[in-house]
């Protein structure tokens, strides 16, 4: 697994785009729902009080997908995509590894529980399932919207991850919804770097 960024043009969306974005991207690229670790990032823009997310220059549209799947992933390049009525525009693409790093986060961690004490449960499971003795620590609640309806869940840290299992954590993430940008996880250079309720 990489991730594959591409620049973007546009000037808001939805702040709930995730679903809307997911579908656009999929009648593209039909194969991502084949792919059970492929994901869609969470796009990076400031939330506005009048229920958007601004698109600016730095932002970009990043999708983890299989080594082999880069090339046709290409297909975006030069496409522009429907958003719920807003335009979003997909310039070139470009390619980065996974590397890494002993802090791991996630915004969105979507197991099926919407009870926290469940949730923390379901985490811990998830985390045993991948044979790894990462800690972890859960954050702010999260909401979005599916196919079968609204979702909810948390922001996740993992801390003390073990080098060598790092990157195989990151290829898996945690939980549903990958295409919806829930549970992919990216490094963080220290458990101090990032307010976990953020």
């Amino acid at each position: 697994m990489l991730d594959l960024l591409f620049e973007v043009e546009g000037s808001a969306l939805p702040a709930d785009y995730a679903y809307a974005l997911s579908r656009a991207v999929v009648a593209i690229l039909p194969w991502l729902e084949d792919e059970p670790w492929a994901g869609i990032h969470p796009l990076k823009g400031a939330y506005t009080d009048r229920g958007t997310i601004l698109v600016s220059r730095r932002s970009r549209l990043a999708l983890r997908v299989p080594r082999g799947r880069v090339a046709q992933a290409a297909a975006l390049a030069g496409r522009s995509l429907d958003i719920s009525g807003h335009s979003l525009r997909i310039g070139a693409g470009r390619t980065r590894e996974l590397t890494s790093f002993a802090t791991l986060y996630s915004r969105f961690v979507d197991t099926g529980s919407a009870d926290e004490a469940r949730f923390v449960e379901d985490v811990a499971a998830l985390l045993q399932e991948l044979a790894t003795q990462s800690k972890f620590l859960c954050g702010q609640r999260r909401r979005g919207h599916a196919a079968e309806g609204e979702i909810a869940g948390y922001s996740v840290m993992l801390h003390e991850v073990p080098r060598e299992q790092s990157v195989y954590l990151q290829e898996r993430g945690l939980g549903r919804h990958r295409l919806l940008g829930c549970g992919i996880l990216i490094p963080h250079k220290s458990i101090r770097a990032v307010r976990i309720e953020d």
